[in-house]
């Protein structure tokens, strides 16, 4: 009788005495009680936030500060539908979590499920990491003191953010999305919501290869220092396909969608409608062999699309009540190629078009010399401006 009660407590006992591996295995957070933060990971493994997190001291929540040495695995933490508010240390630049990676690592780390308030940044992330992926969070009231996004990432080889709402960033660099570095990186930003942030999604020369699809952009501010929804400097082969823009109110040269200096990308089926600010698409210079695709654009404070660079096709774009021009190939573009665009009401504003005064409003090819049709931009026709000519 003895022995079978035995056998029943035993197991029992071992039920009660392992709360620290609960939830299928995965390390909760907090460690400890009483709560002390920063709580800081240094192991891989996968950890489930158990409760509702406010710092008691400076600095992040949550630190994952990641080795060298460990080359291979990974860390996985589940928000597990949790708030972590770090309102109280945003002012003195500390982000709600923070992930530093050592030279030499090459870890994978996955923040999921959860929402992130205050901080000066939702998530910081400095590598060399080999991937952060970020998905289904909330980022929220961050201060942008000290980082450039509610979520900045630094030297991270591979950045994906899917399914998150960011919004109500209140500082002068206040970003959605910052993707920053010196070394070659990619990146994957899908399915987010991006609401009343200075800056929408921004990425520094060195990223090839990011998609940016399906994001919903509504009262981007535009007083960050790139004053836009999306800005991609030296980004070569990207792709930017399916997002929805929606009031950018800072002064020119805000813009809802801006390239410079990158080469080979297509810019397909986005919605932009603006209020205050410059130009709907903008292909700065050096942005040469774009696709241009299918976008409505309207409402812009300047043109709706604007083209600085070269070799870039442009086709069945609809143009409409734009302040500037509808579809303007500035005076240092060549060899665009533009056909089967529709402009109408829009207004013609900015600097006058260079010796081509007779068209319309709608479309204005402005090289420092050249004809209307003739070199360096060419039309295929099928154009449908309303105005001398009626269809170009």
């Amino acid at each position: 009788m003895t022995r079978g009660w035995f056998k029943l407590f035993v197991p029992l006992l071992m039920l009660v005495a392992l709360p620290a591996m609960a939830q299928n295995g995965r390390i909760p957070i907090p460690f400890a009680a009483p709560v002390a933060t920063p709580i800081v990971i240094t192991a891989p493994g996968s950890y489930v936030v158990t409760r509702n997190l406010v710092p008691t001291g400076p600095g992040p929540i949550i630190i994952i500060a990641l080795p060298a040495a460990s080359t291979v695995d990974d860390v996985v933490i589940d928000l597990n539908g949790m708030v972590l508010d770090n309102t109280a240390n945003g002012p003195g630049g500390d982000a709600v979590i923070q992930v530093v990676v050592a030279a030499g690592g090459g870890e994978e780390v996955t923040i999921r499920n959860g929402t992130l308030v205050g901080g000066s940044a939702g998530i910081e992330a400095f590598g060399p990491a080999r991937k952060l992926v970020v998905e289904d969070v909330k980022i929220s009231d961050y201060a942008a003191t000290a980082h450039l996004g509610g979520i900045h990432v630094l030297d991270v080889f591979n950045t994906v953010v899917r399914r998150c709402v960011i919004l109500d960033g209140a500082g002068a660099t206040g970003a959605a999305i910052f993707l920053d570095g010196g070394i070659p990186r990619q990146a994957t930003i899908e399915d987010n919501l991006i609401q009343n942030t200075f800056d929408g999604i921004i990425a520094t020369p060195g990223v090839a290869g990011i998609e940016i699809s399906n994001n919903r952009f509504r009262d981007i501010l535009g007083g960050g220092p790139f004053g836009a929804a999306i800005n991609l400097d030296g980004a070569d082969s990207c792709l930017i396909s399916e997002n929805t823009i929606s009031g950018i109110f800072g002064p020119p040269p805000a813009a809802g969608i801006r390239l410079n200096a990158s080469r080979g990308c297509k810019v397909h089926n986005n919605a932009v409608s603006l209020a205050t600010a410059d130009h709907g698409i903008h292909l700065g210079p050096g942005t040469d062999g774009a696709l241009v695709l299918d976008n409505v654009v309207g409402g812009s404070g300047g043109d709706g699309l604007r083209v600085e660079g070269n070799g870039n096709h442009i086709e069945r774009n609809t143009l409409t009540g734009n302040t500037g021009f509808g579809l303007r190939l500035g005076p240092a573009s060549s060899d665009n190629h533009v056909g089967r665009n529709v402009g109408v009401l829009n207004g013609g504003g900015g600097p006058a078009c260079v010796g081509i005064a007779f068209w319309s409003f709608d479309l204005c090819d402005d090289p420092a010399a050249g004809g209307v049709l003739a070199f360096p931009n060419w039309t295929f026709g099928d154009n449908l401006m309303p105005g001398a000519f009626g269809a170009i």
